[in-house]
């Protein structure tokens, strides 16, 4: 939330920065042309807004589904590492006779003596 506001702070400053720039810079009537443009510009987007408002759309929206799918797959992760973690500790502690080796295919497992 910080780097939001620390963003939003920093949009707002280089805008207010530009701002006082082009006054500065423009004469009276440069100004005005620029007022009368940008005012017809906001009206017809008013009136084509007016004229054709938007519908909702009927899916769901995107970012919960991402969220949603990454969520459940990091459980899923940190389950397999907790469990990963259990199985180690489990051999690092043993049992007497067992013996901790490395298997024909290069994995850690737990054999019983004979």
């Amino acid at each position: 939330m910080i780097d939001l506001e620390r963003q939003a702070s920093v949009f707002l400053n280089i805008t207010e920065h530009l701002v006082k720039g082009v006054i500065r810079q423009s004469s009276p009537k440069h100004l005005a042309a620029a007022a009368v443009v940008v005012g017809a510009v906001d009206g017809a987007l008013y009136w084509r807004q007016q004229k054709h408002p938007r519908v909702p759309s009927q899916r769901q929206p995107v970012w919960p589904v991402v969220l949603e799918h990454v969520s459940t797959r990091m459980a899923a992760h940190a389950e397999r590492h907790t469990r990963g973690e259990d199985r180690w500790r489990q051999a690092e502690l043993g049992r007497p006779g067992d013996t901790c080796c490395i298997g024909s295919h290069g994995h850690w497992s737990r054999r019983g003596s004979l």
